[in-house]
């Protein structure tokens, strides 16, 4: 059985080349995708996405943070949009008043055993004293879902 995993999960490498990274950082942010430790298909499991305000930023408390998962074959997403709500927010360190990281759950139920990239796209806004930044940033990771 662990053969034909790791059969599928070679076969099915060269096609997630093209795919949004597990990890994109900018000027005042960062944000990836963290993949589940486990992932069973008629499973449910969940990926994280984290987004993080760097140092001299701040999530704009007042943006509505949501993320929309792409549709992916091996897997049924939860909800078709996970919003603010659904995620831990955690207070900065320099700036107990705002919030420099939020973490979003993200559950699917795994369709079909292999590896899979999974992802979407977060929507965001990170400030500064002088400016705040609205971004859209696609973001995924690798998943192996076993049979």
């Amino acid at each position: 059985m662990r053969a034909a995993l790791l059969a599928s999960l070679l076969v099915a490498a060269p096609a997630l080349a093209d795919a949004p990274p597990s990890e994109a950082k900018a000027t005042g942010w960062k944000v990836r995708a963290v993949a589940p430790h486990e992932a069973h298909v008629g499973k449910r499991a969940e990926l994280e996405i984290v987004v993080e305000a760097l140092a001299g930023y701040h999530l704009n408390d007042e943006y509505p943070i949501h993320f929309k998962p792409a549709g992916a074959p091996a897997a049924l997403f939860d909800a078709p949009r996970i919003d603010k709500a659904a995620a831990t927010l955690s207070a900065c360190a320099h700036d107990a008043a705002h919030h420099c990281g939020a973490k979003m759950p993200v559950g699917f139920v795994a369709t079909s055993a292999g590896l899979a990239q999974l992802g979407g796209t977060l929507a965001f806004s990170a400030c500064s004293d002088a400016q705040c930044l609205i971004q859209k940033v696609e973001v995924s990771t690798r998943v192996a879902i076993a049979p």
